[in-house]
């Protein structure tokens, strides 16, 4: 996760990333955007006029069948539907027509 102002103009001028893995291998959007907030909190700095913020994916690798988590299948299910839904609204009505929560348009 990165956040950045404009680095001409008036200050303030701020930049900052933080890092970390998820907690097992998954394809559901929502443990990411999890992931993304609780980075977002630690480098965040009120006041400031960010112009630019993302997110980085590095070891990303393909879905393996017989992979097993402690939690069990069901959690990845519950946890998948959500992101599957958004995907279909998305396909039928067009791109940006839904996103994850408090990530609207206007943010």
């Amino acid at each position: 996760m990165f956040i950045a102002t404009k680095r001409v103009g008036d200050p303030p001028y701020y930049s900052n990333g933080a890092g970390g893995t998820l907690p097992e291998h998954t394809a559901g959007g929502a443990a990411f955007v999890r992931a993304a907030r609780r980075l977002l909190s630690v480098i965040y700095r009120e006041g400031c006029p960010y112009r630019k913020a993302g997110v980085r994916l590095y070891d990303l690798r393909p879905a393996h069948p017989h992979q097993a988590s402690l939690f069990g299948r069901r959690r990845a299910q519950e946890e998948e539907a959500p992101a599957e839904a958004v995907d279909a609204i998305s396909r039928a009505y067009g791109r940006d027509t839904s996103w994850a929560g408090g990530g609207g348009p206007a943010r």
